[in-house]
């Protein structure tokens, strides 16, 4: 079957048929429901997304102290702020604390983090230690044998959600995983 074209006046040709307003007007229509469907659904996703960023952002950060009191042979620690929902690697450059140096002599990676704003810190629990820290500081330490102090960090959002961060003491390792660790489940 062929389609009959005619000629224009600049002497090319084109089909006769074409999209109608009304075609197009029903395919706008479409799109702009769903639009409105989808959209709104987007926020519990990003809310759950910045939740797991955090805890792996975390955990990534607790992997590279490790790694970098090892190599470096120092302590590295890595300081929490629970009430405001910060944290701070400090690299223990010539066993100065980066609170001690100058802005131009800290690395990047010593910048403060604050966690995402619906995302906060839930509590904080250091295994091994006789007595838990009550100002809301909480200070994890890494040895040059790659020890670390043994803690579990639970993150929560505003919706209750919670992922934990495992730190194991011995062998420094970090395990990430949802909900509370199984010796806090009764509090």
């Amino acid at each position: 079957m062929e389609l009959k074209t005619q000629k224009s006046k600049l002497n090319t040709r084109h089909a006769y048929r074409a999209l109608t307003l009304l075609e197009i007007t029903v395919a706008l229509t479409i799109i702009s429901i769903l639009i409105a469907v989808v959209i709104p659904n987007f926020g519990p996703l990003r809310l759950r997304g910045q939740l797991r960023t955090s805890a792996r952002n975390l955990a990534a950060l607790i992997r590279y102290a490790r790694g970098e009191a090892i190599y470096g042979h120092r302590v590295v620690k890595l300081r929490l702020d629970v009430e405001s929902h910060r944290y701070r690697l400090d690299l223990m450059i010539d066993s100065v604390p980066a609170s001690k140096r100058d802005e131009g002599e800290l690395y990047l990676v010593e910048s403060v983090r604050k966690l995402p704003e619906k995302v906060y810190f839930d509590r904080v629990v250091l295994y091994g230690v006789p007595e838990q820290p009550s100002d809301g500081i909480v200070v994890l330490d890494f040895t040059h044998r790659g020890n670390v102090t043994p803690a579990s960090v639970v993150l929560a959002d505003t919706k209750g959600r919670r992922m934990t961060v495992d730190i194991f003491g011995t062998t420094g390792a970090v395990e990430v995983y949802q909900g509370l660790p199984p010796d806090l489940e009764g509090e």
